[in-house]
């Protein structure tokens, strides 16, 4: 905004705003809702095979190194 005698330029319509365009919210949410999907699933799953309340932190673990390989797979793909 321009203030007389403040810093920054008087417009006076010599040319227009500057405007940009805000990245779409919907593909961060559809990776959290999907990482959280893919957390119960392998929470559930470890209960499925018996270790109870530890499968928490065994899902907790398997996740991270799960997309680290995936990274890794891509990367190496290109």
């Amino acid at each position: 905004m321009y203030c007389e005698g403040g810093f920054g330029e008087s417009r006076n319509g010599k040319r227009p705003l500057q405007t940009h365009d805000d990245a779409s919210l919907l593909t961060p949410i559809l990776c959290l809702i999907f990482l959280l999907l893919c957390w119960v699933g392998l929470f559930l799953t470890g209960v499925r095979f018996g270790l109870g309340w530890y499968s928490w932190p065994v899902s907790s673990i398997f996740l991270p190194v799960g997309l680290v390989f995936l990274k890794l797979l891509y990367s190496r793909k290109n």
